[in-house]
């Protein structure tokens, strides 16, 4: 009768070894593509300004602008009637990067970020988690003089001001993008939604973040999608311009007067009424 070879002892704990290495590398594969993804949603990138709204309670918010490139961060503390996401962009003509919806009861920079990130599981945000940490780190290395701060009311038909005096007409100030003021690139914008002052009001909206906009005009053509177009290398200015205004970027036609060109058709009439 013959007897079966069993197999040497050191072949099992090699296919054991095998196999398990096997499983290791799969579940790190697996953390990698979700850290990979988790990175790809960030908006933070420590280098160019972020403005971020927080939303507090249907009556207070706060908006934050975030600017690496001056290591400096200016907040808006709101009073209002009713706010919602709509409502601000509109009364401040402010872009909003993203926005955190929470029951914070913060009533500095530091407590906005700190309540943001230990509590980020509650927070109805776009901002990552990696995001999070990013702010609260950014947040907790500022001075407090690098921190300008304003409380403006839009409860009533004024606009009263403020912790440190700062006048209210200079609420666009607070939230200039350095690294897309100094670019200085020149900006036309061409009203071609057939609807008057909806070309004055996407000037003013680039205008409150730094953009060199030279001149306002309207088209005789009305268009239907709007558009961005631009000479020479695609920059930071273009990018941010368009990343504001959520309209693509392309290169045809050539701007003849300006750096950059911005057409608003009519699918952004809503947003810029």
């Amino acid at each position: 009768m013959l007897r079966t070879k069993k197999a040497p002892k050191s072949r099992w704990i090699l296919i054991t070894v095998v196999f398990l290495g096997i499983i290791v590398l799969l579940i790190t594969g697996v953390i990698l593509v979700r850290l990979m993804g988790v990175f790809s949603r960030s908006h933070f990138d420590g280098h160019h300004e972020l403005i971020v709204e927080f939303i507090k309670s249907p009556n207070t918010a706060a908006v934050v602008a975030f600017s690496p490139d001056t290591h400096a961060a200016s907040l808006l503390w709101i009073d209002a009637s009713k706010v919602d996401n709509s409502y601000l962009k509109k009364q401040l003509q402010l872009p909003f990067d993203a926005t955190v919806i929470s029951d914070s009861k913060a009533t500095s920079l530091k407590q906005l970020v700190s309540d943001l990130f230990f509590h980020h599981e509650k927070s109805h945000t776009s901002l990552t988690l990696v995001d999070a940490f990013n702010l609260l780190v950014f947040a907790y290395t500022l001075s407090p003089s690098a921190i300008s701060q304003e409380v403006i009311n839009l409860s009533g038909e004024n606009v009263s001001t403020s912790k440190q005096g700062i006048n209210s007409g200079r609420v666009g100030q607070l939230f200039i993008d350095h690294t897309l003021y100094n670019g200085a690139s020149s900006v036309i914008v061409i009203n071609a939604t057939g609807i008057s002052g909806v070309g004055n009001n996407v000037a003013k909206v680039l205008t409150n973040v730094g953009a060199n906009v030279i001149a306002v005009n309207t088209s005789n053509n009305i268009e239907s999608i709007s558009k961005i177009t631009y000479v020479g290398k695609k920059q930071y200015s273009q990018i941010r311009i368009s990343e504001i205004l959520g309209i693509p970027l392309t290169t045809f036609p050539t701007p003849l007067l300006s750096d950059i060109t911005v057409i608003i058709g009519k699918d952004k009439v809503n947003e810029f009424r």
